[in-house]
C-alpha cells in the first residue's frame, strides 16, 4: 500500500515532492538562517573520502550562501571535510576541501530556492567520481575530485558550517557560519557511494534503516524534543541549537501537510 501511495504521490505532486513520500503526517525542522543549527558530535563513524549524502529542503528565494549538512572547518587543523550547500545563485552544490586547504566546488546547475520540497544529493567514490542528484535525477557529475581532508574532528551540522577567514587561532576561532533559512527533513549519509539507481529509490521511497553502510538517518517524524535521534545502527543522535540544552540556536519543530507546495 505504501509503494502504491507513493507512486500516486509522486504523479499527483510532481513540481513539488514531499519528504518521505507519503501522505502519512510528518515533521521537519524549520530554521531561522540566523544562528538555528543541528550539532552532531563527531564520531568516526563520519564518512569522508567516499560517501553518500542525502537530504529534503524547501527554502525560500533569499540568494546568499547557505550551508544544508556539513562537515566545516576543524578548530585545530582548519580543514574541512565536505558539505551539502545553496551557493548565492540559488543552485545547489558540494564543497570539499582538502588536507592542504584546498577548496573544490561541484555544480549541479539545479535552482533549488523556489519555496518547493526538492530532494538533494551526492555521492562520491573511491576514484574520485562525484555525483550530484535533485529529485531523484542526476544533474552533474564530475571525474578525479579533490579528496576530503580527513583532519577533521568538527560536529556534523544541518543548517549551518564551520569556518573562518584566515587560519583558525585564538583570535579568529573557527565559528557557526552559511546559515540555512527554510526547512529540512530526513539528511541521511552512507559510507559507500550509492548508484544512480539507489539514490532514484530514496527519492521515491524513503531510507531503508538497514541499508548497507548507512551511518546516519536523522527522520526527524517526533516533533518535540531537544535531541534528534539517529535511526542508522551508528547511533549518532544529535541536537538541536549549539547546546545540549534549550537555547536561541534551536530550529523549531514544523508539522508538514501532505500537499507541502503551498508556502507557510
Amino acid at each position: 500500500m505504501r509503494s502504491f501511495l507513493s507512486l500516486f504521490f509522486l504523479v499527483a505532486f510532481a513540481s513539488s515532492a514531499y519528504p518521505q513520500s507519503s501522505f502519512e503526517l510528518n515533521y521537519s525542522l524549520k530554521f531561522d538562517g540566523i544562528d538555528d543549527r543541528v550539532m552532531v558530535p563527531f564520531n568516526p563513524s563520519f564518512p569522508t573520502e567516499v560517501f553518500t549524502v542525502t537530504t529534503w529542503v524547501r527554502t525560500p528565494g533569499a540568494l546568499r550562501r547557505k550551508a544544508i549538512v556539513a562537515r566545516g572547518e576543524d578548530s585545530i587543523t582548519g580543514n574541512a571535510a565536505w558539505s551539502l550547500y545553496m551557493d548565492v545563485d540559488g543552485t545547489f552544490k558540494l564543497r570539499i576541501e582538502d588536507i592542504n586547504d584546498a577548496d573544490y566546488s561541484y555544480a549541479s546547475g539545479s535552482f533549488i530556492a523556489d519555496d518547493n520540497w526538492h530532494h538533494l544529493a551526492a555521492t562520491r567514490n573511491l576514484a574520485g567520481a562525484v555525483a550530484l542528484y535533485v529529485d531523484g535525477q542526476l544533474k552533474a557529475s564530475f571525474n578525479s575530485t579533490g579528496v576530503p581532508s580527513s583532519a577533521n574532528n568538527q560536529y556534523l551540522t544541518f543548517g549551518c558550517t564551520h569556518g573562518t577567514f584566515g587560519p583558525p587561532s585564538p583570535s579568529n576561532p573557527v565559528k557557526p557560519l552559511w546559515f540555512f533559512p527554510g526547512r529540512i527533513d530526513e539528511p541521511s549519509m552512507w559510507n559507500v557511494a550509492l548508484s544512480a539507481i539507489q539514490v532514484q529509490d530514496l527519492f521515491s521511497s524513503g531510507v531503508d534503516p538497514t541499508s548497507l553502510g548507512l551511518v546516519g538517518l536523522w527522520q526527524m517524524n517526533k516533533g518535540k524534543g531537544q535531541f534528534i535521534k539517529d535511526d542508522s545502527p551508528a547511533g549518532n543522535d544529535g541536537f538541536r541549537g549549539g547546546l545540549p540544552g534549550r537555547d536561541s540556536s534551536d530550529p523549531k519543530w514544523k508539522k508538514e501537510m501532505p500537499d507541502a507546495a503551498t508556502p507557510s
